[in-house]
């Protein structure tokens, strides 16, 4: 009898201790379903980016408007100007030009040099028309002097600017729909030139 009192008196007592156990722990959420999951993701709601502005200077390696500055080196350069038919405006610039072998096209540059030494632009670029036949003809091929010849800008300081033409003699039917690059002196890596359209 002693034992059977005993047994209940454990078996409340028990009973009791779990109870207040439940009662005492933390509830803890259910985990949530995907769907559930999806719905607390947050969605992005920030606008894109402005462009950059159409007038900062771009890198080199893409294809550019007439007037659009471009980084090449040390320098930043801006083609001005670009005359397809220059064999009147060379015979003008000296009388003792020789004729194009195909025909004369004048580019007009503006430059300023970025860099921490010196600047020369006749010694520092290269000037490059492609034409349409995908042949190249550098500033070498032309064997007249220019009225504002790339070949008298002084040296230049960190800052300094300076505008000049720099000519080509390309076969006429190659000029049209051709580019004009610019980039560093003996390089043969396109992507280091800039290249502007030529219409």
């Amino acid at each position: 009898m002693v034992a059977i009192i005993i047994n209940v008196v454990l078996g409340n007592a028990i009973s009791e201790a779990v109870d207040a156990a439940e009662s005492a722990a933390p509830a803890v959420a259910p985990s949530p379903s995907p769907a559930d999951a999806a719905d607390e993701q947050t969605v992005d709601t920030e606008q894109p980016a402005e462009p950059a502005d159409a007038e900062a200077p771009a890198a080199a390696g893409g294809l550019l408007p007439l007037g659009q500055p471009a980084e090449v080196g040390d320098y930043t350069i801006t083609v001005t100007g670009l005359n397809l038919d220059a064999d009147e405006a060379i015979a003008q610039a000296d009388e003792f030009n020789p004729p194009a072998e195909g025909q004369y096209v004048i580019a007009d540059l503006s430059v300023v040099y970025n860099g921490t030494e010196e600047g020369n632009p006749w010694m520092d670029l290269s000037y490059i028309f492609t034409g349409t036949d995908a042949e190249e003809y550098d500033d070498g091929t032309c064997m007249a002097i220019e009225e504002n010849s790339v070949v008298n800008v002084p040296t230049l300081a960190t800052g300094d600017g300076a505008d000049y033409e720099v000519c080509m003699d390309v076969p006429a039917d190659a000029i049209e729909g051709g580019t004009f690059s610019v980039g560093p002196f003996l390089s043969f890596d396109a992507s280091e030139r800039a290249t502007w359209a030529i219409n």
